[in-house]
């Protein structure tokens, strides 16, 4: 009976979702536990229906929103050549045109960079340079590198560790990137003088990153769509700022290259980011 059910469906959604066992399972089964059955692959089905919808919405969006960011940098690169080629202007005054130009065109070329690098993590066109490391070592080099940016912007920067060294198997490169991108999402995004925190511990399966600060935002449901490319809430006003919403999606890329886990979620006006690293597969030398 549950090869008529199997047989009743689509082939291509039989190899992706019916065990071969159900495939091949001939022994009689009760109407009860056959209709839980087909109510379970139904289910299952569904979801993924719904997996699916949801990535092409993300895609749209993707585009769409990097069309929209992009037009900012552009009109002012126009606007100013424009200035340049029509009017009679004193060296300084084109010296700071060019700059101008000079600054739009290399945020583009920076947006359509980390658009190219997203679609080509999430396509599994990027292979890891794995190598063991501390990870410990690798973020207190992190925070030294924004110590100084901490105390001008009166940010208290709380580290704790479980223990001093855990070593992982990880792309190192890769990894610096995650924690570079969030740590400036932090100094961008957090309530002035308030904290920072950064938590580190060892697990069973490898190692636990949790990164806490108080948003200087009005933060509501729609926060943990900040990972979604552009969704970035209502955090309207942050949208204007320098960021323009790739670097959550390429932190949740990178993550899922390691077959790791990311979280974002919202506790009051406390926003979180909790990543789950595994240990890694062994480094042959």
């Amino acid at each position: 009976m549950k090869r008529a059910i199997a047989n009743s469906l689509p082939r291509h959604l039989l190899t992706e979702f019916v065990p071969d066992e159900v495939l091949t399972n001939k022994e009689p089964q009760t109407v009860a536990t056959l209709f839980a059955e087909y109510e379970q692959l139904r289910q299952l089905i569904l979801r993924k229906m719904k997996q699916t919808t949801a990535s092409e919405t993300l895609k749209t969006d993707l585009l769409t929103n990097v069309s929209h960011d992009s037009r900012t940098p552009l009109t002012a690169i126009i606007s100013y050549s424009d200035l340049l080629q029509a009017t009679a202007l004193e060296t300084d005054e084109q010296q700071q045109y060019l700059a101008i130009i000079q600054e739009k065109a290399q945020r583009m070329n920076e947006m359509i960079t980390d658009l190219f690098e997203v679609t080509k993590m999430d396509n599994g066109a990027v292979a890891l340079n794995y190598e063991n490391i501390d990870i410990v070592a690798l973020i207190q080099q992190m925070i030294g590198e924004y110590s100084e940016e901490a105390v001008e912007n009166r940010y208290t920067l709380r580290i704790t560790y479980s223990q001093e060294t855990i070593r992982l198997t990880i792309d190192a490169n890769k990894i610096w990137r995650v924690l570079d991108n969030l740590l400036k999402n932090c100094m961008k995004y957090s309530l002035p003088e308030s904290r920072i925190y950064l938590k580190v511990s060892e697990t069973a399966d490898g190692c636990r990153l949790v990164i806490k600060n108080i948003s200087r935002y009005e933060l509501d449901e729609d926060a943990p769509l900040l990972i979604e490319r552009f969704k970035r809430g209502k955090f309207d006003e942050a949208r204007q700022s320098d960021g323009y919403g790739l670097g959550l999606a390429i932190v949740a890329s990178i993550i899922n290259l390691h077959k790791g886990n990311l979280d974002i979620s919202v506790d009051g006006d406390m926003f979180k980011v909790v990543i789950d690293l595994p240990k890694g597969p062994p480094v042959t030398v």
